[in-house]
């Protein structure tokens, strides 16, 4: 079964690292068809694409 929008793991807001860079926090922007669209908080424009087990949580 494939994962509507509203079950994305990660909300839009949400502060979130790249499990290959930890040390640059991402903001989830979006959550669409499987896949995260992150920015940097320090002010990039730069934006990312990542699938749900490419991230994971800021603690």
């Amino acid at each position: 079964m494939k994962k509507s929008n509203t079950e994305a793991k990660y909300t839009a807001g949400q502060l979130v690292t790249a499990i290959k860079n930890p040390g640059q926090q991402l903001m989830v922007r979006r959550y669409y068809h499987r896949i995260y669209y992150c920015k940097t908080i320090e002010g990039e424009e730069k934006e990312f694409a990542f699938f749900e087990a490419e991230i994971s949580p800021v603690h």
